[in-house]
């Protein structure tokens, strides 16, 4: 809506001169409001694309990153008071919400492309061993849920499949050049 009033505003304008209303202080238009309508639209425009992106039917965690960082990093050049409260608060409440099972999807969706270091306290990535933990803590409550309803010999198989896995892991590891490993 203030799109569309922010490109009508000079039919508008005109208008209310035709009219005889512009000399009303209640309907005068100054450049400073218009101004204002302006700077709205373009803080709300990232906001607007974010919100859609976010409520389409294919939307995954990985797409809502992707976005959140899309939307802060517009709201940031605007360069605002409007748009540096509202950053402050969408970081606040991400931050509030976020787990560490983001930065591990991230890291499963494509692990060679993982970077440990991340500027950003809000979309900060987990480093590797971190990562690896959290794996083997998510895959032991899943079997744990699925062995509750059927038998829990299966949790202690999988608790030590695990932490074979996670020995034959750092064995790789010291075979690795820095090189190698970086």
């Amino acid at each position: 809506m203030i799109e569309t009033f922010n490109k009508l505003k000079l039919c508008i304008a005109k208008t209310l001169i035709d009219l005889g209303i512009s000399r009303n202080i209640e309907y005068r238009f100054s450049e400073h409001k218009f101004c204002a309508l302006e700077n709205l639209e373009n803080i709300l425009k990232p906001v607007k694309l974010a919100v859609e992106v976010l409520c389409r039917q294919d939307a995954i965690l990985i797409i809502a990153e992707a976005t959140l960082k899309f939307m802060i990093k517009k709201l940031e050049d605007n360069h605002s008071a409007l748009a540096s409260e509202l950053v402050l608060s969408l970081r606040q409440r991400i931050l509030q919400r976020r787990t560490n099972l983001t930065a591990l999807l991230i890291y499963l969706q494509n692990p060679c492309s993982y970077h440990a270091s991340c500027d950003d306290e809000i979309f900060h990535f987990l480093e590797k061993n971190l990562l690896r933990k959290e794996i083997k803590n998510f895959v032991i409550r899943m079997q744990f849920s699925v062995s509750n309803s059927y038998d829990n010999n299966d949790v202690e198989e999988v608790v030590q499949a695990v932490q074979v896995t996670n020995n034959n892991e750092e064995v790789l590891l010291s075979d690795l050049t820095l090189q190698q490993e970086l």
